[in-house]
């Protein structure tokens, strides 16, 4: 089978995330309980004298390798075969990052490399290195790489909060910024790595709507999005489609939810009480049983400069009121007293 030379053009983007991202953990050390996983050992170690100048062990080499051959039984085993070939793309994206790109490789391609790899089946009867992808071979241009790398980075991300009890804010921004990057180049690539930008967008906004069920840390991180502009998605323009306009089920209530807490025109005397005591309970739980406090200050403090100005305000039209209605009664006794004496 001969390698096909591939760029941004040519690939689909959208066949390969999230769908061969998901369900596999790349991370070594969550994999130390899987025997298949040590048995490939001996395997990734004849591998790495045959590819690169080392004779001293390189544990993140073997490692790497192990997860390279734990993911093409992944794909064996529990992708469909409609998603074979593009998680078998994905596959050799991560293949050049491991290992074609290690300065030591002298492998003269994704071909060459991923043959010697299947080579080495007959050290170790017990570990199989699968060939599901030895029909897919392609080698990827520096260009679309890096492309592909940032995708993988803004999932991995994605996952990471999404997955989380108490979603982190840097995560959060970490995503929203990396996805405004590459929607930088949404017409330099194929048409699908336009919908493969609309799909995270769609992800991003499904987590906000469950922003409100995470109690008070989520509903600060609504705060924050909403004054940041993210309430309603990241994407400007995805495929005519003006993202950051189209209203989304629910997140109307939420930015009237939000709006409520800091319109300065809503200064009524009852108001301002139960929100200035709603905010305290809540910065008190997030003080007390939450690492969230050393983020909120900046925020609190202008949010208490909002409240303060408020409540002054009302106090001066208070103030004014009562002087003029003390005056009105001063009047109203001045003028009978005056009136009696001029009986008199």
């Amino acid at each position: 089978m001969s390698e096909i030379k591939i760029n941004g053009k040519d690939l689909d983007f959208n066949s390969i995330f999230p769908t061969c991202i998901n369900g596999f953990n790349w991370a070594p050390h969550l994999h130390t309980g899987n025997q298949l996983f040590h048995k490939l050992t001996t395997l990734c170690s004849a591998f790495r004298l045959e590819v690169t100048s080392h004779t001293l062990s390189d544990h993140s080499f073997i490692n790497n390798c192990n997860i390279l051959s734990l993911y093409l039984d992944h794909i064996t085993k529990r992708i469909n075969d409609d998603n074979k070939e593009a998680c078998c793309k994905y596959f050799y994206y991560k293949l050049k990052k491991y290992i074609l790109n290690n300065r030591d490789c002298n492998c003269s391609g994704s071909k060459d490399c991923y043959e010697k790899l299947i080579e080495k089946i007959g050290i170790n009867s017990e570990a199989q290195i699968s060939d599901i992808c030895w029909n897919h071979v392609i080698n990827i241009d520096t260009d679309t790489f890096s492309t592909l790398e940032k995708l993988d980075n803004l999932y991995s991300t994605f996952n990471t909060f999404n997955n989380a009890a108490l979603p982190n804010k840097s995560d959060i921004y970490k995503f929203i910024y990396a996805l405004k990057d590459l929607e930088k180049s949404i017409d330099k690539y194929h048409d699908s790595f336009k919908l493969s930008l609309q799909q995270a967008n769609a992800d991003y906004i499904s987590f906000v709507k469950t922003l409100e069920e995470k109690g008070p840390q989520g509903k600060i991180l609504l705060i924050y999005l909403k004054q940041d502009g993210y309430i309603n998605g990241i994407l400007k323009v995805v495929l005519g489609t003006n993202e950051k306009e189209e209203s989304t089920e629910g997140n109307t209530n939420i930015g009237a939810i939000i709006d409520a807490y800091t319109d300065s025109g809503a200064g009524t005397g009852t108001g301002i009480v139960i929100l200035t005591f709603a905010i305290l309970v809540t910065v008190y739980i997030l003080y007390k049983y939450t690492p969230y406090f050393s983020f909120l200050k900046p925020r609190v403090r202008k949010l208490r400069k909002v409240l303060k100005k408020n409540n002054k305000n009302y106090l001066d039209f208070m103030g004014r009121f009562d002087v003029e209605y003390k005056n009105s009664i001063d009047d109203e006794h001045k003028i009978s007293y005056s009136s009696a004496n001029y009986r008199h």
